[in-house]
């Protein structure tokens, strides 16, 4: 029985392997944390409607920060590298810089979580098969 190259490219994309697996929790991660933290950006923009006065600078440096972060999610879906290192900076700086809140650290972790995953699947790939 022979197999063509598109049977056996097509069953070398739906093995599940554990490189396989990390790759896609890192993509659900990024799903699941851009619509939690969307629901939230959304729900502090009553700051900016009309009934209130017009926020502090520091407020509008803080949204701001919090919509990269939402970007730094959808990122990865092109360019995994790239998202992971504006998905670390933006977490920072949202974290330590302008929330400091008691949960920061947790909060951090929580958020840099598929780029931690692509970290690994990075470094579980074959080295013949690595981006240089």
């Amino acid at each position: 029985m022979k197999i063509d190259l598109f049977q056996a490219d097509l069953m070398r994309k739906t093995t599940l392997t554990p490189h396989r697996l990390i790759h896609v929790s890192a993509r659900l991660a990024c799903i699941i944390l851009f619509f939690v933290w969307g629901y939230i950006f959304v729900s502090h923009l009553y700051w900016f409607l009309p009934p209130e006065a017009t926020p502090p600078l520091w407020i509008w440096f803080g949204q701001s920060v919090h919509l990269v972060l939402l970007i730094s999610y959808i990122i990865p879906f092109w360019n995994e590298k790239s998202g992971s290192i504006v998905m670390i900076v933006t977490a920072f700086v949202f974290f330590f810089l302008i929330i400091s809140s008691g949960g920061t650290i947790a909060y951090f972790v929580i958020s840099i979580l598929p780029a931690i995953l692509f970290f690994i699947a990075s470094r579980m790939k074959k080295p013949d098969s690595r981006e240089k």
